[in-house]
């Protein structure tokens, strides 16, 4: 009787493991860094660099990153994210099939799934607004967060909504793709600066 009840045991415990998900049997440390580029443009990462084990993104922003195992650069045989929706996972086309750009589509959270051999190791990605960011009124909420901006002549004011009080004489104006002198700005609260396109430029 006594060997039965092991064997019972046994089996119970044998089919318990088999309905946990691959992940939960998943061995090792496993996060990602950040990748970074030489003066040949080739994609590295500093192995000194602190391991994350989470991806903290905003809608429009992406992270390039590789994965290590037990602090080993590791190839993943697949990857891929729970909901296609929340972000997306592409290599990148420099990087051998070890690093990966990992882009933020919508607010939401969602898991990147990256298998190692066998295992299958899961990273939470929360895409979320930033406490301080650009916005298409003096308010920064989900609804009017900008990643980019297209000005047009009937459009051509935007915000920078900032979490603390901005001293004027701390704020600096760098641009891309329009000269500098096409953009004016002017602080309208203690925490907000309204940026405007020229009539010319627009």
């Amino acid at each position: 009787m006594k060997k039965s009840r092991i064997l019972a045991c046994l089996l119970a415990l044998t089919l318990l493991l088999g309905l946990l998900p691959l992940s939960a049997m998943a061995e090792g440390t496993f996060g990602w860094r950040f990748v970074m580029y030489d003066g040949d443009n080739r994609p590295y990462c500093n192995p000194e660099d602190p391991l994350q084990t989470e991806i903290n993104l905003e809608p429009g922003i992406s992270h390039h990153m590789g994965f290590f195992l037990d602090d080993e650069l590791c190839q993943p045989s697949a990857i891929w994210v729970e909901n296609e929706n929340v972000a997306s996972v592409s290599p990148l086309e420099e990087g051998g099939g070890q690093y990966y750009r990992v882009e933020a589509l919508a607010f939401g959270d969602t898991e990147l799934h990256v298998a190692v051999g066998d295992a299958d190791y899961e990273l939470p990605i929360s895409v979320a607004l930033p406490s301080s960011g650009f916005s298409s009124s003096e308010t920064l909420t989900e609804s009017t967060y900008l990643s980019s901006f297209t000005f047009t002549k009937d459009n051509r004011s935007f915000y920078f909504v900032a979490e603390d009080v901005i001293p004027s004489d701390q704020v600096t104006l760098t641009m891309y793709n329009v000269p500098t002198a096409d953009v004016t700005w002017k602080i309208i609260s203690n925490c907000v600066i309204q940026l405007t396109v020229s009539d010319a430029a627009a």
